[in-house]
C-alpha cells in the first residue's frame, strides 16, 4: 500500500475521540457517498500526506487515497469542496448572531 504510513497514525486519531468529536459538533451530513466519517478521515490524511488544498489531491490516486478510508476511492475534489463548504456552514450557523445567507459562497 502506497500511503499506508498514514494509517499509522488513525489510532491516534481515533483515540484523540476525531470522530466523536465530529459528530457532536456537526451532527451528520447530507445524504451522499461520503460521509461525516469519510470527510473527516480524509481531511486527516491529507494533512498527514501534507496536501494543503483538495486541488493536490488529483496528483495522487484516488483508488490508493480510497484505500485509507476503506473505500474504493476517495471523493473528487468537488465532493470534497461541497463537504468543506458544508461543514463550514454548520460551524458558522452555531455562532450567535451571524446568518450564513450574508456570506458569499466562492
Amino acid at each position: 500500500m502506497r500511503y499506508g504510513g498514514a494509517l499509522l497514525a488513525l489510532p491516534a486519531l481515533l483515540a484523540l475521540g476525531l470522530l466523536e468529536a465530529g459528530e457532536r459538533t456537526y451532527g451528520s451530513l447530507k445524504n451522499g457517498f461520503y460521509g461525516l466519517r469519510a470527510s473527516l478521515l480524509i481531511l486527516s490524511f491529507m494533512v498527514l500526506l501534507r496536501l494543503r488544498s483538495p486541488e493536490q489531491m488529483q496528483g495522487y490516486p484516488p483508488g490508493e487515497l480510497g484505500v485509507l478510508l476503506g473505500l474504493d476511492r476517495a471523493p473528487e475534489v468537488k465532493s470534497l469542496r461541497r463537504k468543506l463548504w458544508e461543514l463550514a456552514e454548520r460551524a458558522i450557523e452555531a455562532l450567535p448572531g451571524f446568518r450564513m445567507r450574508e456570506v458569499r459562497r466562492l
